[in-house]
């Protein structure tokens, strides 16, 4: 009998395991499919679009991140990018992965054609100039038009010789993006080249309004590693131009772009006030007191529309602890005439005991309960 009842409650939770990660993955809608024909390019290319929650093109303009290779990356960065969206640990963006209406068969020679940059002007074996004018001129536009993207706020990603692509795109269109993720990118390409390329040179030190995140696998050549480091020592001499650069452990040139696009997504797009907020927590758990205090007050500065009631306590208890007091107070009052109910919390924090002989704490007190005894009767 305990046997069959074991196994009646390991069906019904396995039923149940089941049920939610059903729920979990209809829950994330997969990417809107486009067709688009390129007359540029002579190609009929498939638009994986992944829109935010609560997409209204009518009410505001939408960031948007062109991303390359989508045919073997749109499912993992339409569903990272929805959960994180909802989530609000990233803000709304719209997600444009570009590939082909063809047979994959033929994927990695089209990919090439179109990845691939012109050595020089005599050369027609590589298209990517005609692949850039594509995006340019007839994608940019299509998505302006129909899902109203911002012009002022686009960004390009990719990987290997897509990361190579999107260097060489900074090179000839450096006002097309404002946010550019590099990922293995295949530098080596025409023995270096564009290392020594003026244009390239010129358009990183001129650099106004860009973010870029340039990244590569531990495990991955030398080569590849050494030209990552050397792109991203170019960037770091413009101080306009905010980067990072991650070198991933362990990571391949085979198994690193999962890693270092999702990476690159929240780098590019995360929502800083949460970013700032976890920080300063973490600080707090260490009782690195200033230091947590320093992220928070960065975290209100920079989004003062998203401070709800649980961070303006956690602000107040740092401000206490760290001696300002009237600080401390005025966080306190704010979330006590927005209806703050937590009485026994409040009384028992420890965090507030050098405000207790302070005469403003009694009144303080005084209208939390009165709030507590409000909540209790509706």
């Amino acid at each position: 009998m305990k046997n069959l009842i074991f196994l009646f409650i390991a069906l019904i939770s396995c039923l149940q395991l089941s049920a939610q990660s059903n729920f979990l993955m209809s829950s994330i809608p997969g990417p809107k499919l486009d067709s688009l024909h390129s007359d540029i390019v002579g190609e009929d290319y498939r638009l994986l679009i992944t829109l935010p929650f609560g997409f209204n093109p009518s009410k505001r303009k939408y960031p948007v991140l062109f991303y390359l290779d989508a045919l073997v990356s749109s499912g993992m960065m339409n569903e990272l990018a929805q959960a994180k969206m909802f989530s609000r640990s990233l803000d709304p963006i719209i997600l444009v992965g570009i590939s082909y209406e063809t047979n994959p068969m033929f994927y990695g020679k089209i990919r090439e054609r179109d990845y691939m940059p012109p050595m020089n002007e005599a050369d027609s074996k590589k298209g990517g100039d005609e692949f850039l004018q594509f995006i340019k001129t007839e994608l940019i536009p299509y998505m302006e038009k129909n899902y109203g993207t911002d012009p002022n706020d686009r960004g390009l990603m990719g990987y290997s010789i897509g990361g190579l692509f999107t260097t060489w795109a900074l090179k000839e269109e450096p006002a097309l993006f404002q946010k550019l993720a590099i990922i293995s990118p295949s530098l080596w390409y025409g023995e270096e080249y564009l290392f020594d390329d003026e244009a390239l040179i010129d358009n990183i030190k001129n650099a106004n309004d860009l973010k870029m995140f340039i990244t590569c696998g531990s495990l991955e050549s030398k080569n590849m590693i050494s030209n990552t480091n050397r792109l991203f020592e170019l960037v770091q001499d413009n101080k306009n131009i905010q980067s990072t650069k991650v070198i991933f452990e362990d990571e391949s040139h085979g198994s690193v772009s999962t890693t270092a696009m999702a990476r690159g997504l929240y780098y590019l797009y995360g929502n800083e006030y949460k970013a700032l907020i976890k920080q300063a927590k973490a600080y707090y758990k260490k009782q690195y007191f200033e230091k947590s205090l320093e992220h928070f007050e960065m975290a209100f500065e920079a989004s003062p529309k998203q401070v709800d009631e649980d961070d303006r306590y956690d602000i107040a208890c740092l401000y206490a602890l760290t001696g300002e007091v009237d600080k401390a107070f005025e966080h306190l009052q704010n979330i006590a005439n927005s209806n703050f109910d937590d009485y026994a919390h409040l009384v028992t924090d420890v965090d507030f005991n050098v405000l207790h002989k302070d005469k403003r704490w009694k009144d303080l007190l005084r209208i939390v309960k009165q709030n507590e005894e409000m909540t209790s009767k509706n």
